[in-house]
């Protein structure tokens, strides 16, 4: 049977989120006087969900009281400014657009909080994915499999008609955990060495190469 749907990651694979995440980790950590990271530190510890992002950047020594008041600074900062630089990677638009032309479904899956993802959802992508889900208190989070079978459902698929296109080792998991091949992209959070590393399937280095690596699956099953 051939894919006919693409489950998309967000952050680092749909779009160009770190500045905004990075700037509300700094906001933050700034705001509970504690110590910055450089850049590369914040965004190898993107993937997991905000809560996470809080914690991993906070000092170790933190207690969950203090990670509660950090995580609701993040978040306050970054509700109010996640559209101040995000933006679709170069040909994002373009690919969605030809995927949909020739009948692919399209999903996002994401670990960004729910009304982050709809969100961004609504202000980039108007209309082109019909199921959008991010994390809350009613599934559990990637890698856990229950968000991609939950978009599963709603499209009304089966796994061996979906691929999962993520950027990081959240996302490969992911896809492992709901049986279904991945797309690891080199132009987010992680680079083709820790995406060959572990063990992704395919690996596209722009956006277009989606595209002809779906011709490539479907032509060769």
């Amino acid at each position: 049977m051939n894919i006919s749907t693409l489950i998309f990651d967000c952050d680092g694979t749909l779009l160009d989120t770190f500045e905004d995440l990075k700037n509300a980790v700094n906001y933050a950590l700034t705001t509970s006087s504690y110590p910055l990271h450089d850049d590369d530190y914040v965004r190898l510890r993107i993937g997991n969900g905000v809560s996470n992002l809080v914690k991993w950047t906070m000092p170790e020594s933190a207690n969950p009281e203090e990670h509660a008041a950090c995580l609701k600074l993040f978040e306050d900062y970054y509700d109010a400014h996640m559209q101040d630089y995000t933006k679709p990677y170069p040909g994002m638009l373009d690919l969605l657009q030809n995927l949909l032309d020739r009948g692919y479904q399209i999903a996002i899956v994401s670990n960004k909080y729910q009304t982050g993802v709809d969100v961004l959802n609504n202000q980039y992508f108007k209309g082109l994915f019909k199921v959008a889900i991010g994390t809350s208190p009613d599934i559990e989070r990637k890698p856990a499999p229950d968000m991609v079978l939950q978009a599963m459902k709603e499209l009304g698929v089966k796994p061996d008609q979906c691929i999962y296109i993520g950027d990081t080792e959240v996302d490969i998991k992911t896809a492992k955990n709901a049986h279904i091949p991945c797309i690891g992209v080199t132009w987010g959070f992680r680079d083709q060495a820790t995406l060959e590393e572990l063990g992704c399937q395919y690996i596209g280095h722009k956006t277009e190469d989606i595209l002809s690596i779906m011709e490539n699956i479907n032509n060769n099953n």
